[in-house]
Protein backbone atom coordinates (compact mmCIF):
# COMPACT_ATOMS: atom_id res chain seq x y z
CA UNK A 1 0.00 0.00 0.00
CA UNK A 2 2.99 2.42 -0.26
CA UNK A 3 3.34 2.98 -4.15
CA UNK A 4 2.42 6.84 -5.21
CA UNK A 5 -0.26 5.06 -7.73
CA UNK A 6 -1.65 3.15 -4.32
CA UNK A 7 -1.81 5.90 -2.50
CA UNK A 8 -3.33 8.51 -4.93
CA UNK A 9 -6.50 5.47 -5.25
CA UNK A 10 -6.98 5.11 -1.48
CA UNK A 11 -6.42 9.13 -1.07
CA UNK A 12 -9.02 9.93 -4.03
CA UNK A 13 -11.63 7.48 -3.50
CA UNK A 14 -12.38 8.70 -0.25
CA UNK A 15 -11.44 12.48 -1.34
CA UNK A 16 -13.28 12.25 -4.11
CA UNK A 17 -16.24 9.72 -3.74
CA UNK A 18 -14.89 7.40 -6.65
CA UNK A 19 -14.98 3.72 -7.10
CA UNK A 20 -11.78 3.17 -8.52
CA UNK A 21 -11.68 -0.36 -10.26
CA UNK A 22 -8.47 -2.07 -10.83
CA UNK A 23 -7.64 -4.77 -13.17
CA UNK A 24 -5.46 -7.87 -11.37
CA UNK A 25 -2.11 -8.35 -13.17
CA UNK A 26 -1.69 -11.29 -16.73
CA UNK A 27 0.40 -14.10 -15.97
CA UNK A 28 2.66 -12.27 -18.74
CA UNK A 29 2.39 -8.95 -17.61
CA UNK A 30 4.59 -7.21 -14.66
CA UNK A 31 2.10 -6.16 -11.63
CA UNK A 32 3.73 -3.16 -10.75
CA UNK A 33 1.61 -1.27 -13.26
CA UNK A 34 -1.32 -1.83 -11.87
CA UNK A 35 -2.26 -0.46 -8.04
CA UNK A 36 -3.49 -4.31 -7.07
CA UNK A 37 -2.06 -3.04 -3.33
CA UNK A 38 -5.05 -0.37 -2.98
CA UNK A 39 -7.08 -0.46 -0.17
CA UNK A 40 -10.12 1.85 -1.15
CA UNK A 41 -11.08 -0.18 -4.44
CA UNK A 42 -11.59 -2.69 -6.31
CA UNK A 43 -9.13 -5.57 -8.10
CA UNK A 44 -10.59 -7.77 -10.58
CA UNK A 45 -9.34 -11.06 -11.39
CA UNK A 46 -10.20 -12.51 -15.18
CA UNK A 47 -13.08 -15.56 -14.94
CA UNK A 48 -13.26 -18.40 -17.29
CA UNK A 49 -15.67 -21.13 -17.79
CA UNK A 50 -15.26 -24.56 -16.86
CA UNK A 51 -14.52 -26.78 -19.74
CA UNK A 52 -17.57 -28.85 -20.60
CA UNK A 53 -19.23 -27.04 -17.66
CA UNK A 54 -21.81 -23.66 -18.15
CA UNK A 55 -22.76 -23.67 -14.34
CA UNK A 56 -18.93 -23.31 -13.28
CA UNK A 57 -16.79 -20.31 -13.52
CA UNK A 58 -13.05 -20.78 -12.63
CA UNK A 59 -10.33 -18.28 -12.03
CA UNK A 60 -8.79 -17.86 -15.19
CA UNK A 61 -5.08 -19.37 -16.42
CA UNK A 62 -4.41 -15.88 -17.97
CA UNK A 63 -3.97 -14.53 -14.78
CA UNK A 64 -0.73 -14.21 -12.62
CA UNK A 65 -1.17 -16.43 -9.60
CA UNK A 66 -1.41 -14.77 -6.42
CA UNK A 67 2.10 -15.06 -4.76
CA UNK A 68 4.72 -13.29 -2.69
CA UNK A 69 5.65 -11.34 -6.03
CA UNK A 70 2.38 -10.41 -7.04
CA UNK A 71 -0.01 -10.09 -4.21
CA UNK A 72 -0.65 -7.43 -1.32
CA UNK A 73 1.71 -7.75 1.30
CA UNK A 74 1.53 -9.61 4.29
CA UNK A 75 -2.15 -11.65 4.57
CA UNK A 76 -3.85 -8.84 3.02
CA UNK A 77 -5.95 -10.44 -0.26
CA UNK A 78 -5.53 -8.08 -3.41
CA UNK A 79 -8.38 -10.06 -5.26
CA UNK A 80 -11.54 -8.57 -4.62
CA UNK A 81 -14.13 -10.05 -7.46
CA UNK A 82 -13.62 -12.28 -10.68
CA UNK A 83 -15.33 -11.41 -14.28
CA UNK A 84 -15.60 -12.75 -17.05
CA UNK A 85 -12.31 -11.99 -19.08
CA UNK A 86 -11.80 -15.23 -21.02
CA UNK A 87 -13.04 -14.91 -24.89
CA UNK A 88 -14.64 -11.79 -24.70
CA UNK A 89 -15.92 -10.46 -28.33
CA UNK A 90 -14.82 -7.21 -28.70
CA UNK A 91 -14.09 -4.47 -31.52
CA UNK A 92 -10.65 -3.69 -31.95
CA UNK A 93 -9.65 -0.06 -32.86
CA UNK A 94 -10.12 1.04 -36.32
CA UNK A 95 -11.71 -2.77 -37.64
CA UNK A 96 -14.95 -3.36 -37.72
CA UNK A 97 -14.48 -7.10 -37.22
CA UNK A 98 -15.50 -8.85 -33.58
CA UNK A 99 -12.30 -10.45 -31.93
CA UNK A 100 -12.59 -12.64 -29.10
CA UNK A 101 -9.77 -11.00 -26.96
CA UNK A 102 -8.90 -12.56 -23.29
CA UNK A 103 -7.05 -11.10 -20.12
CA UNK A 104 -8.32 -9.01 -17.23
CA UNK A 105 -8.28 -6.23 -18.76
CA UNK A 106 -11.43 -7.31 -20.13
CA UNK A 107 -12.74 -8.51 -16.79
CA UNK A 108 -12.53 -5.44 -15.33
CA UNK A 109 -14.72 -3.35 -17.26
CA UNK A 110 -17.55 -5.44 -16.44
CA UNK A 111 -17.04 -4.59 -12.54
CA UNK A 112 -17.41 -0.77 -13.88
CA UNK A 113 -20.61 -1.37 -15.91
CA UNK A 114 -22.22 -2.85 -12.58
CA UNK A 115 -21.56 0.37 -11.00
CA UNK A 116 -22.29 2.33 -13.42
CA UNK A 117 -25.75 0.33 -13.30
CA UNK A 118 -25.94 0.52 -9.42
CA UNK A 119 -25.54 4.20 -9.50
CA UNK A 120 -28.62 4.76 -12.33
CA UNK A 121 -31.14 1.93 -10.33
CA UNK A 122 -29.76 4.39 -6.71
CA UNK A 123 -30.81 7.69 -8.73
CA UNK A 124 -34.10 6.51 -10.46
CA UNK A 125 -35.33 5.32 -6.34
CA UNK A 126 -33.41 9.06 -5.83
CA UNK A 127 -35.83 11.06 -8.45
CA UNK A 128 -38.94 8.94 -7.27
CA UNK A 129 -38.14 10.60 -3.64
CA UNK A 130 -37.70 7.01 -2.19
CA UNK A 131 -37.09 7.94 1.52
CA UNK A 132 -34.67 5.00 1.30
CA UNK A 133 -32.63 6.85 -1.04
CA UNK A 134 -30.11 9.24 -1.42
CA UNK A 135 -26.21 10.41 -1.65
CA UNK A 136 -25.55 7.60 0.94
CA UNK A 137 -26.65 4.96 -1.88
CA UNK A 138 -24.07 6.36 -3.98
CA UNK A 139 -21.30 6.43 -1.95
CA UNK A 140 -18.61 4.30 -3.13
CA UNK A 141 -18.24 2.01 0.20
CA UNK A 142 -21.54 1.14 -0.62
CA UNK A 143 -21.18 0.61 -3.92
CA UNK A 144 -17.93 -2.20 -2.96
CA UNK A 145 -19.99 -3.54 -0.18
CA UNK A 146 -22.83 -4.44 -2.14
CA UNK A 147 -21.21 -5.69 -5.04
CA UNK A 148 -18.54 -7.93 -3.20
CA UNK A 149 -21.41 -8.98 -1.06
CA UNK A 150 -23.61 -10.03 -3.93
CA UNK A 151 -20.90 -12.39 -5.50
CA UNK A 152 -21.44 -15.73 -6.64
CA UNK A 153 -19.64 -18.42 -5.02
CA UNK A 154 -22.53 -21.71 -5.01
CA UNK A 155 -24.77 -22.36 -7.21
CA UNK A 156 -28.38 -22.41 -5.59
CA UNK A 157 -27.26 -19.78 -2.93
CA UNK A 158 -28.53 -15.99 -3.19
CA UNK A 159 -29.86 -16.08 -6.62
CA UNK A 160 -26.55 -17.61 -7.86
CA UNK A 161 -26.89 -20.10 -10.97
CA UNK A 162 -23.28 -21.55 -10.70
CA UNK A 163 -20.55 -22.37 -8.92
CA UNK A 164 -17.18 -20.57 -8.87
CA UNK A 165 -13.97 -22.30 -8.35
CA UNK A 166 -10.19 -21.72 -8.24
CA UNK A 167 -7.71 -23.12 -10.46
CA UNK A 168 -7.12 -26.21 -8.25
CA UNK A 169 -11.13 -26.13 -9.36
CA UNK A 170 -11.56 -25.76 -5.69
CA UNK A 171 -14.87 -23.87 -4.17
CA UNK A 172 -15.49 -21.44 -1.78
CA UNK A 173 -16.04 -24.15 0.58
CA UNK A 174 -12.45 -25.14 0.99
CA UNK A 175 -10.73 -21.58 0.99
CA UNK A 176 -9.45 -20.14 4.16
CA UNK A 177 -11.66 -17.53 3.83
CA UNK A 178 -14.48 -19.93 4.95
CA UNK A 179 -12.44 -21.62 7.22
CA UNK A 180 -10.96 -18.64 9.25
CA UNK A 181 -12.53 -15.14 10.93
CA UNK A 182 -9.16 -13.80 10.71
CA UNK A 183 -9.25 -14.09 6.47
CA UNK A 184 -12.03 -11.91 4.57
CA UNK A 185 -11.18 -12.93 1.14
CA UNK A 186 -10.13 -15.80 -1.28
CA UNK A 187 -6.61 -15.13 -2.35
CA UNK A 188 -8.05 -16.59 -5.81
CA UNK A 189 -11.90 -15.82 -5.83
CA UNK A 190 -11.65 -12.71 -3.44
CA UNK A 191 -15.52 -12.52 -3.02
CA UNK A 192 -16.76 -14.40 -6.05
CA UNK A 193 -17.99 -13.71 -9.32
CA UNK A 194 -19.73 -10.57 -10.03
CA UNK A 195 -23.36 -11.18 -10.53
CA UNK A 196 -25.23 -8.30 -11.58
CA UNK A 197 -28.68 -9.09 -10.83
CA UNK A 198 -27.74 -10.28 -7.41
CA UNK A 199 -26.43 -6.63 -6.53
CA UNK A 200 -29.19 -4.97 -7.69
CA UNK A 201 -31.16 -6.81 -5.35
CA UNK A 202 -29.44 -6.24 -2.37
CA UNK A 203 -29.42 -2.67 -2.85
CA UNK A 204 -33.11 -2.25 -4.02
CA UNK A 205 -34.67 -2.39 -0.12
CA UNK A 206 -32.13 0.50 0.19
CA UNK A 207 -30.73 1.88 3.64
CA UNK A 208 -31.75 0.65 7.22
CA UNK A 209 -30.30 2.53 9.98
CA UNK A 210 -29.45 0.21 13.01
CA UNK A 211 -32.12 -0.73 14.84
CA UNK A 212 -34.32 -3.44 13.60
CA UNK A 213 -33.96 -4.17 10.05
CA UNK A 214 -34.86 -6.69 7.07
CA UNK A 215 -33.46 -9.51 5.84
CA UNK A 216 -31.86 -7.74 2.51
CA UNK A 217 -30.48 -4.27 2.94
CA UNK A 218 -27.50 -1.38 3.83
CA UNK A 219 -26.31 0.88 5.80
CA UNK A 220 -23.91 3.59 5.26
CA UNK A 221 -22.92 5.06 9.07
CA UNK A 222 -19.80 5.74 11.04
CA UNK A 223 -19.11 3.69 13.92
CA UNK A 224 -17.89 6.25 16.63
CA UNK A 225 -15.62 6.05 19.59
CA UNK A 226 -13.05 2.86 19.75
CA UNK A 227 -15.69 -0.11 21.63
CA UNK A 228 -18.48 1.37 20.03
CA UNK A 229 -20.99 -0.99 18.54
CA UNK A 230 -24.36 -1.03 15.81
CA UNK A 231 -26.31 -3.68 16.20
CA UNK A 232 -28.65 -4.93 13.62
CA UNK A 233 -31.57 -6.81 14.45
CA UNK A 234 -33.30 -9.09 11.73
CA UNK A 235 -36.60 -8.81 11.72
CA UNK A 236 -37.79 -12.11 10.92
CA UNK A 237 -35.80 -15.73 12.02
CA UNK A 238 -33.46 -16.90 9.98
CA UNK A 239 -33.69 -20.51 8.42
CA UNK A 240 -30.75 -22.94 9.43
CA UNK A 241 -30.26 -24.20 6.11
CA UNK A 242 -29.90 -20.81 4.19
CA UNK A 243 -26.39 -18.79 3.91
CA UNK A 244 -26.19 -15.37 5.30
CA UNK A 245 -23.71 -13.13 3.80
CA UNK A 246 -22.40 -9.78 5.72
CA UNK A 247 -19.94 -7.70 4.18
CA UNK A 248 -18.37 -4.68 5.84
CA UNK A 249 -16.07 -2.52 4.37
CA UNK A 250 -14.49 1.31 4.85
CA UNK A 251 -11.77 3.38 3.86
CA UNK A 252 -7.97 3.56 4.67
CA UNK A 253 -7.13 7.33 5.70
CA UNK A 254 -4.34 8.96 3.20
CA UNK A 255 -3.73 12.53 3.08
CA UNK A 256 -1.87 15.19 0.80
CA UNK A 257 0.54 17.57 1.70
CA UNK A 258 -1.54 20.33 -0.60
CA UNK A 259 -4.29 22.49 0.64
CA UNK A 260 -6.69 21.37 -1.51
CA UNK A 261 -8.37 18.67 -2.75
CA UNK A 262 -6.37 18.19 -5.91
CA UNK A 263 -3.12 15.86 -6.58
CA UNK A 264 -0.47 19.08 -7.84
CA UNK A 265 3.16 18.53 -8.75
CA UNK A 266 5.14 18.24 -5.32
CA UNK A 267 2.19 16.77 -3.29
CA UNK A 268 3.10 13.87 -1.16
CA UNK A 269 1.49 11.49 0.43
CA UNK A 270 1.32 10.55 4.58
CA UNK A 271 -1.34 8.67 7.47
CA UNK A 272 -3.86 10.74 8.53
CA UNK A 273 -3.33 12.26 12.41
CA UNK A 274 -1.36 8.90 14.01
CA UNK A 275 -0.22 5.42 12.44
CA UNK A 276 -3.17 3.95 13.33
CA UNK A 277 -5.46 5.83 12.27
CA UNK A 278 -4.65 5.42 8.72
CA UNK A 279 -6.67 1.78 8.96
CA UNK A 280 -9.23 1.86 11.56
CA UNK A 281 -9.83 -2.28 12.72
CA UNK A 282 -13.89 -2.97 12.49
CA UNK A 283 -14.91 -6.38 13.21
CA UNK A 284 -18.63 -7.84 12.06
CA UNK A 285 -20.28 -10.61 13.68
CA UNK A 286 -23.70 -12.36 13.49
CA UNK A 287 -25.17 -12.72 17.00
CA UNK A 288 -28.38 -14.35 18.86
CA UNK A 289 -30.72 -11.63 19.22
CA UNK A 290 -30.98 -11.50 22.63
CA UNK A 291 -27.06 -11.82 22.98
CA UNK A 292 -24.86 -9.49 24.74
CA UNK A 293 -21.26 -11.17 24.95
CA UNK A 294 -19.61 -10.44 22.02
CA UNK A 295 -17.87 -13.86 22.43
CA UNK A 296 -20.15 -16.44 23.65
CA UNK A 297 -22.96 -15.68 21.66
CA UNK A 298 -21.02 -14.59 18.79
CA UNK A 299 -22.53 -17.59 15.69
CA UNK A 300 -19.76 -16.39 13.74
CA UNK A 301 -17.49 -13.41 13.41
CA UNK A 302 -15.13 -11.66 10.27
CA UNK A 303 -12.27 -9.92 12.50
CA UNK A 304 -9.24 -9.28 10.00
CA UNK A 305 -6.32 -6.93 11.30
CA UNK A 306 -4.95 -5.70 8.15
CA UNK A 307 -8.06 -4.92 5.58
CA UNK A 308 -10.94 -2.51 5.37
CA UNK A 309 -12.96 -5.54 4.27
CA UNK A 310 -14.73 -8.12 6.57
CA UNK A 311 -17.16 -10.37 4.91
CA UNK A 312 -19.09 -13.55 6.14
CA UNK A 313 -20.56 -16.11 4.22
CA UNK A 314 -21.78 -18.87 6.72
CA UNK A 315 -25.21 -21.54 7.04
CA UNK A 316 -23.73 -23.84 9.93
CA UNK A 317 -26.29 -22.18 12.83
CA UNK A 318 -29.73 -23.12 14.19
CA UNK A 319 -32.81 -21.33 12.71
CA UNK A 320 -33.66 -18.24 15.37
CA UNK A 321 -33.50 -14.68 15.78
CA UNK A 322 -30.02 -13.20 15.06
CA UNK A 323 -28.63 -9.37 14.52
CA UNK A 324 -25.33 -8.48 13.11
CA UNK A 325 -23.21 -6.51 15.42
CA UNK A 326 -20.28 -4.16 13.69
Amino acid sequence: GDSDLTQFVDWSAREHDILYVAAWANDDVPLSFAPSDNFNGITVASSETLTGESTYRKFSSTNAAPDSTTDAAGPRTSIDLIAPGTDIRVLEMNDEEAVLISGTSYAAPHANGAVALLQQFSQNQINASNSRFDDDSQRHEVMKAIMLNSADKLSGVHNSTRTVLDSLNNDWTVSSAHSSEFTSLDDELGAGHLNVESAVMQLAPGEHDAGTVPLIGWDYDTIGAPGATKEYVFDQPLEGDQYIAVTLTWDRRVEITGFDDDYDVGDTFFGYNQVDEILNNLDVQLMTKDGTNLVTDSVVRSRTFEDNVEHIFFDNFPTGKYKVVV
